[in-house]
């Protein structure tokens, strides 16, 4: 799935009921979204989310789509989400292990230390 169609996918779900079907108007969605969203790649990423299980369209015109947002499209943007987490997750990971590894390297520095001192 390309950004214009997650793009789309995010815009429908917006303007979608919860739960159950919404009537959307076709021409207040191209005018919502960006430049490079026309009749014609619409009614393509249309087709591209029905076929995927994204969306669930009732009857679709030129002017308006019955749809409604299916499980699939709630978890990929949670899926997103927990993308981003895992990567700040990894990096504190990292951090913990080196300052772990300084911490253990000036212990053994001290004990050294005190033990030639003492002895």
């Amino acid at each position: 799935m390309d950004k214009l169609c997650k793009k789309l996918l995010f815009k429908l779900k917006a303007l979608c009921n919860a739960e159950g079907y919404s009537i959307l108007d076709v021409a207040e969605i191209l005018q919502q979204s960006s430049d490079k969203l026309n009749e014609d790649n619409f009614i393509s990423y249309i087709k591209y989310l029905t076929d995927n299980e994204y969306i669930d369209v009732k009857y679709f015109d030129k002017k308006q789509i019955c749809m409604a947002i299916l499980q699939k499209a709630n978890n990929l943007g949670r899926l997103t989400k927990s993308s981003k987490s895992s990567k700040s997750d990894k990096r504190s990971i990292v951090i913990i292990a080196i300052v772990s590894a300084i911490g253990a390297f000036l212990g053994g520095f001290l004990g050294s230390l005190v033990c030639g001192v003492i002895g």
